[in-house]
């Protein structure tokens, strides 16, 4: 009898487990799933507004892959995610072990994360303000760069931008890390005669690599899709100095309304950040 009540209990369990995951199953199909499934057959064909869909093939990838503009958006685009992730994922670890070795943590935090619930548009009107010539920047460090005008430091600025208002929320989830390592670990280094930097080296950094990799999958993604900065800060210039896919995939779409072509950049850009965090999963997976 016991046996059988508990089969039914568990039963029981799983049925309501089920329901609790369906509704963010049918969420997640109507909005990532199906999305992403539209756009890659939309990458295999012809489709322009006000023209029949025609199916291409791969005759769309072998177009965009050849386009010398593609290829400069990309290099852009990678330039732009290694500028972010890697400082900051970095910054954000070095910061959070400061705050967290100090005693005022949630006012240095706050001030850190003041600029992540800015909007994107506000950020950028700020920093339009702050790289004019006679903006703040400059009369600071007693220069007079063109930041956004210029071939050398137009992408710089932008990824200025993105690490002022991404390192906050890169710095909290570094701080939740650093604290859910327990202090029995750092008492026991002690007594064993281990100094911070060891203690670093050898309890921090292997503890808090999940959490790392995190900030860097994260960082990744909001570099290589990132649009609003550097449209409203450079527009893509001077050149196509700081035009990123995400830009391209903007113009080709809603400019030149070729969505076979939009669509392919869209699959290759996720086939891109697909690769990068394959890559970081396996520099920063914790090893046993």
């Amino acid at each position: 009898m016991r046996k059988q009540s508990s089969g039914y209990l568990s039963r029981r369990e799983s049925r309501a487990g089920i329901l609790f995951v369906i509704p963010t199953m049918i969420l997640l199909l109507v909005f990532s799933i199906a999305p992403i499934a539209g756009t890659l057959g939309i990458s295999f064909s012809n489709y322009s507004l006000g023209v029949p869909m025609k199916f291409a093939g791969l005759e769309n990838y072998r177009s965009v892959l050849g386009d010398s503009d593609f290829r400069t958006a990309l290099m852009t685009t990678l330039k732009l995610g290694f500028g972010l992730a890697l400082p900051g994922t970095l910054l954000a670890f070095l910061i959070a072990i400061s705050i967290n070795a100090g005693q005022k943590t949630n006012i240095f935090t706050s001030i850190f994360f003041a600029p992540v619930i800015y909007p994107p548009v506000v950020s950028a009107f700020i920093w339009s303000a702050a790289y004019r010539g006679d903006g703040f920047l400059n009369r600071i460090l007693g220069t007079n760069i063109e930041w956004l005008t210029s071939y050398k430091w137009a992408l710089f600025s932008i990824v200025l931008v993105m690490l002022w208002t991404n390192l906050g929320f890169y710095i909290v989830i570094s701080l939740t890390g650093l604290r859910g390592i327990s202090n029995t670990y750092y008492e026991a280094a002690s007594i064993d005669g281990a100094n911070r930097w060891e203690q670093l080296r050898w309890i921090t950094i292997p503890l808090i690599k999940p959490v790392l990799l995190f900030i860097g999958i994260v960082a990744t993604g909001d570099a290589l899709q990132v649009f609003t900065q550097p449209y409203l800060l450079t527009a893509g210039g001077p050149g196509s100095s700081t035009r990123v896919l995400a830009s391209l995939i903007y113009e080709s779409s809603f400019r030149s309304l070729d969505f076979g072509a939009s669509s392919t950049m869209a699959m290759v850009l996720l086939a891109l950040a697909l690769l990068i965090s394959t890559i970081q999963f396996a520099f920063l997976r914790p090893k046993e």
